[in-house]
């Protein structure tokens, strides 16, 4: 079983039939020591024959992909009719070549016991955390850029496995940037495995106990046993450095005993994955600050700490988390772009370590038109159990979008849900800056890879097809050097003027004590309205780490007797490096337009949150009075607050302004 839909589907992969010898070869594991070059290779031996059976044990490692051996060893087996033995042999690298992301250096040992020959790939790589919150890859600090996926490709269990469309969106998120991938709620198939250690994607993985489960009598045989599966079947991989307990798990009465299942099942799985890190929970929805959110390699305890925990830190539980906590959700609420930009400007992360923002994302509107069409011109799909659903909400929204005239504005369906597809890349690179900008984020997981259950979370739809902006997004906010800014308002009062705050995301880019020049501006049509140079160095901190992120500047923009207008503000540098993302447009409009649009005039507030705007209208010497959608007549003006509308008011609305409201 490799994984489980939203819907509680099994993914299976075929059984495959291997004929064996009577003494053959049960499970090969291979132990790589980076510092001395050494692969400890533990073999399992069966003899299910009659006569006892005695064999060399030979093992050969060379560089994968170079017929020559590095090295080789060889040990006598002996095995009783029936018995099963564990044996080891040590081959050695002379100069090895650790596995990056950057460099996946991989070798190849040949494990035989007499006829029975087993190959497979292995990589030297360290990941840990540090002490002070970081992710580290051979001794390196790198920060996590990772994003989500699934087994179920498309997205559709019924569907036909399509190995090459796995492939082939794998090798998308690693040109864009990605230098990890999570499975979510479940394993990676082999072949997957195989090219994530190729490419160098360090692989997240979980397990089908991980999310959605109730406690049982049963709970801590079930953790234990589908952990070990993944463990023991993936752990020969270079990729395979992370490892989940848990995701969104809360200490309520029907999970605090998974929670405890999964505290405890550590050191049981330790020995199994030895040089894997592992962590507890992502999202930490225990919110117990007395437990680490990671196990380093070798550990048998959960004591890698990030965020504000610490063996200081007590282990009262809070469901759904609390602040603090070393793995971080968040999901910012609507209107998203000003709650990223204040929550950057006004509540940054700042704890003792770094913490893992381990989920933040946006959606679309999800394609469904397109999704039922693609069944459709599958003949077989017209029997896959998604086939029905996808034909009732794929006409469904036709008849949605007809009945609206929405056509008025989009062409077809597709134009409509394209449009929120930019509007979703737009989101996520503001999220992206807002991970990037702070110092105290290890990393960054950007949600769903491809839209799962048709949710519209992805950054591909179901069947792997690129969305509208998500590539240049990708390969922007992925990129090393990158400048993050931010504004407290993006649409403001002249006379209110702007917060800004200009900062600079690098990866190990910049050489410290360099100093680079960087000019800022604010343009329109009038031409360069602001402008400011300055010069910009990194610095070290006393361990010799330099910040992921850093403030180039933050100040006040006056804007008295700017028009009415966008407004850009960029910041590039002018020699020496160069960063993604350096703009930002802001919306000023001039007061004196409001006031003449407003004044004298009665303006009807519909729907909620009409507090603030009946302010804006009497400030600006206007009437605000509460009206029902029905009643505007032609010439009659409406301000329609935030928020959700029922159908009949929205059809209202809509009848309103056909008679000229």
């Amino acid at each position: 079983i490799l994984g489980m839909t939203g819907g509680g589907t099994l993914v299976q992969e075929i059984p495959k039939l291997v004929v064996r010898p009577a003494a053959h070869l049960t499970d090969v594991f291979v132990r790589t020591d980076p510092e001395t070059g050494v692969a400890t290779v533990r073999a399992t031996a069966r003899n299910v024959g009659k006569d006892a059976a005695k064999l060399p044990l030979k093992v050969k490692i060379a560089i994968s992909g170079d017929d020559a051996a590095l090295d080789e060893a060889e040990t006598a087996v002996e095995l009783r009719p029936g018995a099963t033995g564990e044996f080891t042999a040590n081959v050695r690298v002379a100069d090895v070549r650790l596995w990056s992301v950057d460099d996946p250096r991989l070798y190849r040992v040949t494990v035989a016991l007499g006829d029975d020959v087993r190959t497979l790939r292995v990589g030297y790589r360290t990941m840990r955390v540090d002490d002070e919150g970081y992710f580290t890859l051979n001794g390196r600090r790198i920060f996590i850029k990772c994003c989500h996926t699934l087994t179920a490709f498309p997205d559709a269990p019924s569907a036909n496995l399509n190995t090459e469309r796995m492939r082939k969106q794998l090798l998308y998120f690693k040109a864009c940037g990605f230098n990890a991938i999570r499975y979510l709620l479940s394993t990676s198939y082999p072949e997957t495995m195989d090219l994530c250690d190729e490419i160098g994607l360090m692989v997240y993985e979980e397990h089908v106990y991980s999310w959605l489960r109730k406690s049982s009598d049963r709970t801590d045989e079930f953790m234990v046993d589908t952990c070990r599966s993944v463990l023991e079947r993936d752990r020969n991989h270079a990729s395979f450095t992370l490892f989940g307990m848990l995701n969104e798990t809360e200490t309520t009465k029907e999970k605090t005993a998974i929670v405890d299942a999964a505290d405890k099942a550590l050191a049981t799985l330790r020995p199994l994955a030895p040089d894997v890190l592992f962590l507890f929970q992502s999202g930490r929805w225990d919110g117990q600050l007395g437990r680490a959110s990671a196990s380093n390699p070798g550990s048998l305890k959960w004591d890698a700490w990030m965020g504000n925990e610490g063996p200081d830190r007590d282990m009262k539980p809070h469901p759904y988390g609390c602040d603090g906590v070393g793995d971080v959700h968040y999901y910012p609420s609507h209107p998203v772009e000003a709650e990223i930009n204040r929550r950057a400007l006004e509540r940054p992360f700042n704890h003792r370590r770094a913490a893992f923002l381990s989920e933040a994302g946006a959606g679309s509107q999800v394609n469904m038109v397109a999704a039922y069409l693609k069944f459709d011109m599958e003949g077989w799909a017209r029997t896959a159990s998604e086939y029905d659903c996808m034909k009732e909400h794929a006409l469904g929204f036709r008849k949605f979008f007809d009945e609206w005239r929405l056509y008025t504005i989009w062409p077809t369906p597709e134009e409509f849900v394209a449009d929120t597809q930019d509007y979703q890349s737009r989101q996520r690179r503001l999220l992206t800056a807002f991970a990037r900008r702070n110092p105290h984020i290890s990393g960054y997981s950007i949600t769903m890879g491809m839209d799962k259950d048709f949710r519209g979370e992805g950054l591909t739809e179901g069947d792997g097809t690129f969305k509208r902006g998500a590539t240049k997004m990708l390969e922007d906010c992925c990129s090393d050097l990158m400048f993050c800014i931010f504004a407290h308002d993006s649409c403001v009062f002249a006379s209110a003027g702007a917060d800004v705050e200009v900062a600079l995301s690098d990866f190990n880019v910049l050489k410290p004590d360099v100093k680079y020049p960087i000019r800022l501006r604010v343009t329109s049509a009038q031409g360069v309205v602001w402008e400011r140079k300055l010069d910009f160095s990194v610095q070290r901190d006393a361990k010799g780490h330099t910040p992921t992120g850093s403030k180039v500047f933050s100040g006040h923009l006056d804007m008295k007797g700017w028009p009415t207008g966008d407004y850009v503000l960029s910041a590039e540098f002018l020699e020496g490096a160069y960063a993604t993302c350096g703009t930002k447009t802001l919306h000023v409009v001039a007061d004196d337009e409001v006031k003449g649009l407003l004044k004298g005039r009665t303006i009807a507030l519909v729907g909620t949150n009409r507090t603030a705007c009946a302010a804006i209208v009497a400030a600006a010497g206007g009437t605000a009075a509460t009206a029902d959608a029905a009643a505007l007549k032609e010439g009659d003006t409406a301000f329609v607050m935030p928020g959700p509308l029922g159908d009949d008011e929205a059809q209202a609305l809509l009848a309103a302004a056909e008679r000229g409201a």
